[in-house]
């Protein structure tokens, strides 16, 4: 064989190993009956809830939505523009596995033998002040987390489709109220007009997007296409750097952020910034959240606007911005 026909061989393998790997992230996964524990009257099967945070676990993340798919009879909810949190049955966690420390009265209804996935959130337009809120590790800003909800979208030990893990969660708290905790609201999708209706009524009052799941999917500890997540505008993560001079009636603070894209690219965000954010800013090396409409030809985010300092992260990540149709 030669060269040129070994190197397209390789590059094949290459490729079918790369779509091996994702179908196993993409397809549903049944684990071995062994692992599940039925409960008494035999109607819901659980894992045992770890009680030891995301070690060794992912959370189901989100692709991006385009227009390949069909949606009708998706589920639809709100994109939340939240905290991500994880229940393991004692405490709260972050995505990195770090651990959040709200006061015992916000969890005392919450289950012991069911995992829960969803968001701190303390409202639309209220990143900031959920991140204020959540990061604190003692309990002085106690009527602080009077303000926050935990919306559950999910429960990740729960064997089973998507319809009966939260189906299960709610007749939970139906039965065991809670004031702090609310199972997302989730409406099936008639047609793409049905999304683009509702993706106008959520932003026109202040929301961030849309998800929309799969019917009958199982929960999947990856990045998965059974759940994907509908903007009009894109969001990523960019490292600061250092700081630019304000001018006018910022002349003697903080002008915008330097910051380092994942990428390398290096620009400034300015809108957004508070006026603490000018007079205290983050520190350099702090992760944070920046919004853009596009790209621009030479790669850089047009009119990025500042978001928050992102707690659960530690490097950089870059937005998805799928490739337009040649057709």
């Amino acid at each position: 064989m030669d060269q040129s026909k070994k190197a397209a061989a390789k590059r094949k393998m290459s490729s079918d190993e790369s779509l091996s790997s994702k179908k196993k992230c993409v397809e549903d996964v049944t684990l071995p009956s062994s692992t599940w524990t039925p409960s008494p009257d035999g109607t819901v099967l659980t894992r045992k809830a770890s009680g030891r945070g995301l070690q060794g676990k992912q959370v189901m993340l989100a692709q991006k939505h385009t227009d390949s798919t069909n949606p009708k009879n998706w589920w639809i909810s709100e994109k939340l523009d939240g905290v991500r949190a994880f229940w393991d049955g004692k405490h709260f966690y972050s995505r990195l596995g770090n651990r959040f420390f709200p006061p015992a009265w916000f969890t005392e209804a919450f289950p012991s033998d069911y995992e829960l996935d969803g968001e701190l959130f303390v409202g639309r337009g209220q990143f900031r002040s959920t991140v204020s809120i959540v990061k604190t590790k003692s309990n002085i800003d106690d009527a602080k987390w009077k303000t926050v909800k935990f919306h559950i979208f999910d429960a990740p030990n729960i064997s089973g489709t998507f319809e009966h893990r939260i189906n299960t969660i709610a007749q939970y708290f139906k039965e065991n109220e809670s004031s702090t905790a609310v199972v997302l609201s989730h409406t099936k999708c008639r047609n793409k007009e049905h999304v683009e209706t509702e993706l106008k009524r959520v932003e026109n009052l202040g929301g961030e997007g849309l998800m929309i799941r799969k019917p009958g999917s199982s929960y999947e500890e990856c990045r998965s296409y059974n759940l994907l997540k509908i903007k009009t505008f894109y969001d990523a993560e960019a490292r600061i750097i250092g700081y630019k001079q304000g001018q006018g009636r910022n002349s003697h603070r903080v002008g915008a952020f330097h910051c380092i894209m994942e990428c390398g690219k290096k620009f400034h965000v300015g809108s957004g910034l508070s006026d603490k954010d000018r007079n205290k800013p983050p520190k350099k090396g702090t992760i944070i959240t920046y919004r853009f409409q596009e790209l621009t030809n030479s790669g850089m985010p047009r009119f990025p606007s500042y978001v928050g300092i992102r707690i659960d992260m530690t490097e950089p990540k870059d937005a998805v911005i799928p490739v337009p149709s040649m057709q």
